[in-house]
């Protein structure tokens, strides 16, 4: 996906501020009567007052090796790329954890590694309108409409490459091919052979893709995930922790495009469905995202 912004988070980056933080919570805690160490304090810094206090003062807070985890996590839930410094105190491992896609050792190196930061922050050339999503999630509910004719649950998807040119497309054929693991994402993924090394193709389902299909396109290297009706009880896309492979790509999610109109074909789907399980499916589907 072509850039269209780029967001610098420099607190504690091109100024290393982060101790100045930790001395003046330590103050003010003191000054309250509470004494912590400076080790129990860095390990919040990140998160607001209105989180940090609690964290410090309520419960036990387990002890973490890493700042801009918090950011990393806040960017994964907003659809953002997140380049991460090692310049708060936050290991490599926990910031690839939370979210990053790739993580420098300060902005020197970032500085130094542009080109590589924009390429894996922006493998494609295709500007990820409102429109240009809409238009791709209209290809993969023209395929939920075919998995509803055969009887099956309406998903549907397809995969496109970097320019936004549709280059596969599938739907749910766990019944036809009697495998549970031909969900409409796994089905498109395997119909086209995506070359070694290309982290630049999109994802785009009518649900909200599972654990299975999530982890897929992290492990391929997809650069964007986008679904339509968010699926509670499976959340893949929450549940899924990012990878820390340099062969894996955590992908940007984008949720809830054209949302709606994939509702509408559940709907149906709940008063047709033959199989219990399957309109079981439906109903708690519809009934959690009501």
């Amino acid at each position: 996906m072509a850039l269209d912004a780029v967001l610098f988070d420099i607190d504690g980056t091109l100024l290393n501020t982060n101790g100045i933080h930790v001395e003046a919570w330590r103050l003010a805690l003191d000054s309250q009567g509470y004494r912590l160490g400076r080790d129990r304090i860095e390990a919040e810094i990140g998160k607001g007052g209105d989180k940090l206090v609690p964290a410090l003062l309520g419960q036990e807070v387990e002890a973490r090796d890493g700042d801009t985890r918090y950011d990393m996590q806040a960017a994964r839930r907003a659809g953002v790329i997140g380049l991460a410094v090692l310049t708060g105190y936050h290991s490599r491992q926990s910031l690839l954890g939370s979210g990053a896609r790739a993580v420098y050792a300060n902005a020197a190196e970032l500085l130094q590694k542009l080109d590589d930061a924009l390429r894996r922050a922006s493998p494609g050339t295709l500007h990820a309108t409102p429109e240009v999503l809409e238009g791709l999630m209209r290809a993969a509910l023209a395929q939920a409409r075919l998995a509803y004719e055969t009887g099956q649950p309406p998903i549907g998807c397809v995969l496109a490459d970097g320019h936004g040119q549709v280059v596969a497309g599938g739907h749910n054929q766990i019944n036809q091919l009697h495998d549970c693991t031909a969900h409409a994402e796994m089905v498109t993924l395997r119909s086209y052979p995506i070359p070694a090394g290309a982290r630049d193709y999109i994802l785009v389902s009518t649900l909200e893709p599972c654990v299975m299909c999530t982890g897929a396109a992290m492990e391929i290297g997809i650069d964007m995930i986008v679904f339509g009706l968010p699926a509670p009880a499976d959340s893949g896309s929450e549940r899924v922790t990012p990878p820390q492979s340099v062969e894996s790509q955590m992908p940007r999610i984008i949720g809830r495009v054209l949302d709606q109109p994939s509702r509408a074909l559940f709907e149906r789907f709940a008063h047709t469905a033959t199989d219990p399980l399957q309109r079981a499916f439906a109903e708690q589907l519809l009934a959690l995202t009501s």
